[in-house]
Formats: structure tokens, C-alpha cells, sequence
């Protein structure tokens, strides 16, 4: 998997657990303490969140980082 799909595969993961959650990008922002533009450019791919954030969102919704990463050994 390269770079794009990776981007893409976590965009579509942080929407995902957003939506389940039934929270908007503002509220999810406002608790990851960021604003609701730099979420968002996270669930549109445009940009990534840094590694203190993708901790921070999996322990929001309880989840591993490789769940949110979708990480497979192989790749």
C-alpha cells in the first residue's frame, strides 16, 4: 500500500469513527483540542495528524493505533 492509499485508508477510518460516534468535526475537534478546518483537511486526505493525535484519537474511541492505521505486518 503506498503513501496515497494510506492517507486515504485513515481518512475514511476517522470518518468512520466520527459518524458511529454521531459527533461533528467541530465537536471531535474541539476535544482533540485543534480547529475544526484541521480536522477536517484530516478526513479529506489533504493532510495527516501527527503521532501525539493518532494516540490521542485512539483513545477517544478505544481502539489500537494499527486498528486506526490499519497497519498489516507486510506492508
Amino acid at each position: 500500500m503506498n503513501k496515497l492509499e494510506k492517507l486515504k485508508t485513515l481518512s475514511k477510518k476517522l470518518n468512520d469513527l466520527r459518524r458511529v460516534s454521531q459527533r461533528t468535526q467541530k465537536e471531535t475537534a474541539e476535544i482533540l483540542g485543534i480547529t475544526p478546518s484541521g480536522y477536517a483537511s484530516w478526513e479529506q486526505g489533504r493532510t495527516e495528524p501527527s503521532l501525539f493525535f493518532v494516540l490521542k484519537i485512539c483513545e477517544i474511541y478505544g481502539i489500537s493505533p494499527n486498528e486506526l492505521l490499519d497497519w498489516n505486518i507486510a506492508d
